[in-house]
């Protein structure tokens, strides 16, 4: 059976392009574009892993978190960041402050964001 991962980020070449690696991959990608289509998602299919960018409109990745926590507790979850008024790097620590299971700086490469993903789900 295919391990299914919800990927959310507002990019939406960010968001074809890691899609594209993760179907490459064999994995079921489901996608959104903010954090209230991402729960909605997340809802919908029961992930084994969320992967979402931190800086989004209407519902940011860290919000996010803590909804999936209350709702969902146990799924693997994987927050990226590129920075915004803050650097990545302080977004990427309150991430892991809160209980997420990997972080990963933007950009990264290809290799590395695979290895994130193996790390958490296989």
């Amino acid at each position: 059976m295919k391990k299914k991962i919800v990927l959310i980020d507002d990019d939406p070449d960010i968001l074809e392009g890691l899609k594209d690696i993760l179907l490459g991959e064999g994995y079921e990608v489901f996608c959104a574009t903010d954090g209230i289509e991402g729960m909605d998602s997340i809802r919908d299919y029961n992930p084994d892993l969320i992967i979402t960018d931190i800086i989004m409109p209407e519902k940011d990745g860290i919000t996010l978190m803590f909804d999936v926590r209350r709702e969902v507790p146990g799924v693997k979850t994987m927050v990226m960041s590129g920075g915004g008024r803050i650097s990545a790097q302080k977004h990427l620590e309150v991430a892991k402050k809160i209980g997420v299971d990997k972080v990963i700086a933007k950009p990264f490469s290809s290799t590395a964001f695979l290895d994130a993903v193996q790390e958490l789900i296989g």
